[in-house]
């Protein structure tokens, strides 16, 4: 199976560009910080594709999850202003575990819905059940492959 992952994202070839991104960010009641790791699938210096991958230890975190889907959010916007193909799509990664985001360019609709905080409720405004998809399953590798596939198709019309 994991070599059916590193065909995933890893044999890249033209047109297609590769671009990692890091950041740091300080764990939960610790000295120690973990590293995000985006990475940005573009072509002709435009995005298509990217994935940011968060250490699975983070994922039981209500406040982790609520920030990986802030920043997926943060990343749309930053990319909606110069869309390369009509929908843009996206994967929050907690290790294995997988949540799918997606924008239509021209309407500019976003999945899934964001769940708004209502104060004074504690909400939990980036559910577990969001990142339903192990892609140490094959279920989880048939649909990131779909996702994959999707926009390789609408690249080849670029």
């Amino acid at each position: 199976m994991a070599q059916v992952h590193s065909s995933i994202l890893l044999a890249v070839t033209k047109p297609y560009e590769i671009v990692p991104q890091f950041k740091r960010a300080p764990l939960y009641h610790s000295q120690e910080s973990l590293d995000i790791i985006a990475l940005v699938v573009e072509v002709k210096h435009r995005p298509v594709f990217f994935m940011e991958i968060q250490p699975p230890a983070s994922f039981i975190y209500d406040s982790r999850r609520e920030e990986a889907d802030e920043q997926m959010r943060k990343y749309f916007m930053d990319f909606a202003g110069n869309p390369a193909i009509p929908i843009l799509h996206g994967v929050s990664a907690f290790g294995t575990r997988l949540s799918f985001y997606e924008c239509d360019s021209a309407t500019r609709i976003f999945q899934p819905e964001l769940i708004e905080a209502h104060p004074p409720i504690l909400a939990d405004v980036a559910p577990i059940t969001r990142w339903n998809c192990d892609v140490l399953q094959w279920e989880g590798v048939n649909r990131l492959m779909d996702v994959v596939n999707k926009v390789k198709e609408m690249c080849a019309r670029l």
